[in-house]
């Protein structure tokens, strides 16, 4: 098999429960994705709205609000542990694709993006209900999103029993996926 170059963020942490990201997204707008996501982000330069190609980590969002609106899906954790948010945050946690032999990407929104961001208010003033949103903790970004638009892309992993090092966790990952 061949050999392909590991695209790894920089900046890393290994968690051992997945509780233990929380604080470090509190007041932040971010994206998640999976390694193989992010190798793809960085080939485009862009976060490129999901046009029904790729199958979302998070499930199926072939109904999704901000996907049909030809948005990038954020995560808001602006105003976490507000009573609104606490309803309804666990719908859609960032953690959902993460396990221990596969990592996730968080990619933190610059804030002088947030005045771009549209929020949940419009599927419920349209009366969307057939489409799926997380009210409260989910926003859009309209179209593609640029990588100078982002940073602070952290490398997020889950330790297992005995391995503390991520590298070689997203390393045997990468070399045994024959899908590659």
């Amino acid at each position: 098999m061949e050999r392909k170059d590991l695209v790894v963020p920089e900046q890393q942490v290994v968690i051992s429960r997945k509780d233990d990201l929380l604080p470090l997204l509190e007041g932040k707008v971010f994206h998640v994705t999976t390694l193989q996501g992010y190798e793809k982000i960085l080939q485009a330069g862009a976060l490129l709205p999901n046009t029904g190609e790729h199958r979302s980590p998070f499930g199926n969002s072939s109904n999704g609000y901000f996907r049909l609106k030809g948005c990038v899906s954020f995560f808001d954790y602006r105003r976490s542990g507000s009573p609104k948010w606490l309803e309804h945050y666990d719908k859609c946690l960032p953690t959902m694709p993460l396990n221990a032999a596969s990592p996730i990407v968080v990619l933190h929104l610059n804030e002088d993006e947030y005045c771009l961001l549209e929020t949940w208010e419009g599927w419920k003033t349209d009366q969307l209900w057939s489409q799926r949103v997380v009210p409260h903790v989910e926003v859009g970004y309209p179209g593609p999103v640029e990588l100078s638009r982002t940073h602070g892309h952290l490398l997020v992993t889950l330790s297992a029993a005995g391995n503390e090092d991520p590298l070689t966790e997203i390393a045997a990952a990468y070399l045994l996926d024959s899908s590659r």
